[in-house]
């Protein structure tokens, strides 16, 4: 945990209950202003090659709040996906087809769109606040949907 420029440890680990409800200390890297939210951008967890280096780095990294001390969305979400994958040894994907999609007639839910489906994903689009347009997102800036193969907990389905 960054305390001003100081790294410190946190008075305790966090637990699954704070992953679950984004109390865990973690971030998404979405302040600038923050030097420990830089760190999370400086660190593309988003283009990790898969789950053991999305942990790796993330483990690298300092929490932005006391685990249990306040709400902070993050990417607790995504290490819930890893959790679910080292207690069913099945990768997430795999997990979601066969727990949720295939249950629930569930056809077009993927964290990899086939290649016969691409046509049909949306482009995505942001609002640009220095020009009140909506602008769409530069394609390096977007999420790769083929042939994934880190399966996000906290963003990789569409």
């Amino acid at each position: 945990m960054q305390n001003g420029d100081e790294l410190v440890d946190p008075a305790s680990p966090m637990t699954m209950r704070q992953l679950f409800t984004h109390t865990a200390g973690l971030s998404y890297g979405w302040t600038p202003d923050n030097p420990v939210d830089l760190k999370y951008v400086d660190a593309k967890l988003n283009q990790s090659r898969d789950s053991d280096e999305f942990i790796a780095k993330l483990a690298e990294l300092p929490l932005r709040f006391e685990p249990g001390t306040r709400y902070h969305y993050s990417y607790a979400t995504d290490v819930l996906g890893i959790v679910v994958e080292r207690l069913s040894g099945q990768s997430l994907d795999v997990f979601f087809e066969e727990r949720i999609f295939k249950p629930l007639g569930m056809v077009d839910t993927f964290f990899s769109v086939p290649p016969e489906k691409v046509q049909r994903l949306a482009s995505v689009h942001y609002w640009d606040s220095e020009t009140n347009a909506i602008k769409l997102v530069p394609a390096e800036n977007q999420r790769n949907f083929q042939e994934v193969t880190f399966f996000s907990g906290g963003g990789g389905l569409v």
